[in-house]
């Protein structure tokens, strides 16, 4: 969440009731802590909007639906977003010490690594900080916002490290439950499937 100052023209779009005119910015890591894919969106809009009409989730449920491809590959999410056969939620109702339990604890470590990427790259470029707003119009915030994750890629795939970057912790990690609507019943039922298949095949 990147916040700045009040626009003059559709404001309504970008109040969040939490922070006031902001951007929600979406993004997908790899295990290097490089940014594969970003979205902002207007804050108004809660992550689930945002990941349910982005390209990403389409090319993922492309990718599954091609017979040539025969592995299966996620998007690991937390509650804020809706579970489907291609982006896993952690389970909120595990029984301590059961199998539903143990993928949530390897599901939440494994999402840690979003947090921390949040983390290094709002604690490098300090302009799209938490603490501070930008005096700036929406479009020049997405265009600092994209700016500022091109040069975070590069800074890391040319080794340019900080010792704060490995010693980063991020804060802890919270499950959101949000509302579903009604249209996503079917894709809910089918995420929740595949985690089941998961836990099965892997942690039980």
């Amino acid at each position: 969440m990147v916040t700045f100052y009040r626009p003059t023209i559709n404001e309504e779009a970008f109040f969040n009731y939490r922070v006031g005119t902001s951007m929600n910015v979406q993004i997908i890591v790899d295990s290097d802590y490089n940014i594969l894919n970003i979205r902002v969106c207007p804050g108004s809009n809660n992550d689930r909007f945002v990941w349910q009409f982005s390209e990403a989730k389409e090319y993922m449920e492309d990718l599954r639906a091609d017979e040539n491809f025969p592995n299966r590959y996620y998007i690991i999410g937390d509650s804020g977003y809706t579970p489907s056969r291609v982006l896993l939620t952690s389970d909120l109702n595990a029984a301590e010490g059961s199998p539903a339990h143990v993928y949530t604890l390897e599901h939440v470590r494994t999402r840690c690594i979003v947090e921390r990427t949040i983390g290094i790259l709002t604690n490098v470029w300090l302009v799209i900080n938490r603490s501070r707003k930008l005096h700036y119009s929406p479009e020049a915030v997405v265009n600092i916002i994209h700016a500022c994750a091109v040069l975070h890629n590069f800074r890391r795939r040319q080794g340019i490290l900080d010792e704060n970057d490995h010693n980063f912790q991020p804060a802890e990690l919270r499950d959101d439950v949000n509302r579903r609507g009604r249209g996503e019943a079917a894709e809910y039922a089918a995420g929740i499937a595949e985690r089941n298949h998961i836990i099965t095949q892997h942690f039980m």
